[in-house]
């Protein structure tokens, strides 16, 4: 017997929207670091 390899459509959605929701989750994390340098930075030139 011979499985289908190929996801259903829901199951596949499914994992593209967990893909998009993390990838989300980590542009939030590199602004943060990024605005997080730029206040640090201002902070130093101020000095």
């Amino acid at each position: 017997m011979r499985k289908e390899l190929a996801p259903e459509t829901g199951q596949f959605n499914e994992i593209i929207s967990i893909i998009d929701i993390a990838r989300l989750r980590a542009l939030k994390a590199v602004n943060a670091e990024l605005t997080e340098l730029a206040l640090e930075s201002g902070q130093y030139a101020e000095e």
